[in-house]
């Protein structure tokens, strides 16, 4: 029996009428998913290929959210990526290592990476790369390097980037040798280790002279290790540093190098340096001032007689709140409780220390 067309529409929005009185979701307005979907990121790390968490996971609840999530670019624009790799098997062709599922199984990864750079709009990245467990034998799949190249061909997107690829020497090259007139956003660069050099054409420069450290608006820099021998290294500091709000070297830098720092980098919010051992004498008797200090990390290889407690009796951190020192600096006489230029520091930051543990190690180290 043939249905009046009509008679047909009426029942299905008869049928569609009860089915948002069943389930109110259904009727919720778009932007509202949108909100709720934006906080299901999370707030401590950035997405991944993952289909068990947001965004991926909301693609695959049903084709409403699937178009919907697609359409959010503030659920694509930070990504944490593992670069997927692939070791070469030994003797095997090229043409057969293309046929094998696991080597098609990157390409899809790298799809969906590319993917989520299309859905990801105009917003800024922020993007973490690791690399990690690499082996001599190694390839990346053909999509996986088209994604790093976007990467670089969207430059002025990137606001914050994170590289633990310095095992693979290509895709390090590949960022260090990106232009700052092409970073017109790149707020923050973290490294897990910085090399000797680079290479920029045929010569050879200093990692210092890379252009994603020397961007205008920069304004956090993390370096995790410098190259060996850095500790006796004098640094320059180039002058878009001077706003730099967050610094992080992991590597000890020669007494000089921190005084340095310190003195000329008053935008400082956050800092955290080592001091290497030296018999350099440091002549300053002005006061540092890091007026917008709140975090001061000055962990000394010295000791008690160190340079770190020479710095302190000069410094000006009127709002500093937390602050870390080596438990070295705690050796000393029962004069140190007096006269210490720490305790200066002391009153601003007495919420963030432990006191029963610094007198209970002063007493041990005195023999109170």
């Amino acid at each position: 029996m043939d249905i009046n067309p009509q008679r047909q529409r009426d029942l299905e929005l008869a049928v569609y009428q009860l089915e948002c009185i069943l389930s109110p979701a259904r009727n919720s307005p778009a932007d509202i998913w949108r909100e709720i979907f934006c906080r299901c990121l999370s707030a401590s790390s950035r997405p991944g290929l993952n289909f068990s968490v947001a965004p991926l996971l909301l693609t695959h609840v049903c084709p409403g959210w699937k178009s919907i999530a697609i359409a959010t670019p503030q659920l694509w624009n930070s990504i944490h990526v593992d670069i997927p790799i692939y070791q070469i098997p030994t003797g095997l062709p090229h043409e057969s290592l293309q046929k094998r599922p696991d080597w098609r199984k990157l390409n899809w990864k790298g799809r969906i990476l590319n993917d989520w750079l299309d859905r990801s709009g105009v917003l800024p990245l922020f993007v973490t790369l690791s690399a990690q467990d690499l082996t001599a034998d190694y390839q990346i799949s053909e999509s996986t390097f088209h994604f790093i190249h976007r990467l670089g061909c969207y430059s002025p997107r990137l606001y914050s980037l994170e590289l633990s690829i310095s095992r693979s020497h290509d895709l390090y090259h590949h960022f260090m040798t990106l232009h700052a007139f092409g970073l017109t956003n790149l707020n923050e660069i973290i490294v897990d280790e910085v090399p000797v050099n680079i290479m920029r054409g045929t010569n050879a420069i200093s990692w210092i002279d890379a252009d994603v450290f020397r961007v205008p608006q920069l304004r956090k820099i993390s370096i995790g290790d410098l190259p060996t021998g850095t500790s006796s290294w004098t640094m320059t500091i180039p002058s878009n540093w001077q706003s730099l709000q967050y610094l992080h070297i992991g590597t000890p830098l020669r007494p000089r190098s921190v005084l340095q720092v310190l003195v000329t980098l008053h935008d400082l919010i956050e800092c955290s340096l080592g001091i290497a051992y030296s018999r350099e004498v440091l002549n300053h008797t002005t006061l540092i001032l890091l007026p917008k200090s709140t975090s001061l990390s000055l962990v000394d290889e010295i000791g008690w007689k160190g340079t770190s407690l020479f710095l302190y009796q000069y410094l000006d951190a009127p709002v500093l709140r937390s602050l870390k020192f080596s438990a070295k600096l705690l050796q000393a006489k029962k004069l140190w409780l007096t006269t210490n230029p720490i305790l200066i520091l002391l009153p601003r930051i007495r919420h963030s220390i432990n006191w029963s543990w610094i007198f209970r190690s002063c007493c041990t180290a005195t023999g109170v």
